[in-house]
């Protein structure tokens, strides 16, 4: 779980030197008007918000397959229908989870 934030921080960062690249090969604009346009539209709450998403989504994949796991009998067909299962609840508690913090965080 505290390897998340180190992963986010290498995604973000890797997302604006591909957006860069992306901008500059294409010849969409210079390279001054990009650096600016990222100063200008920086929002300092936006990476604040990313981190809080960050945790709240590793405590979730670390607790619902955890219960599953730890509540699973029969063996390895009960190993797969517990894995099947956490699986399916894990995605629909980031789905809903993501649209609450949202909500809550950004309106």
């Amino acid at each position: 779980m505290t390897l998340y934030p180190f992963v986010i921080v290498i995604s973000m960062f890797l997302g604006i030197l591909g957006g860069y690249f992306a901008c500059i090969s294409g010849g969409f604009s210079a390279h001054a008007d990009f650096i600016e346009g990222l100063q200008l539209e920086f929002n300092p709450f936006h990476v604040t918000y990313a981190f809080i998403k960050t945790f709240l989504f590793a405590m979730l994949l670390a607790t619902i397959p955890s219960y599953h796991g730890y509540y699973m009998k029969g063996g390895a067909l009960g190993v797969g229908k517990a894995s099947t299962t956490s699986f399916v609840w894990t995605s629909v508690a980031i789905i809903i989870m993501n649209a609450i913090v949202t909500n809550i965080l950004l309106t």
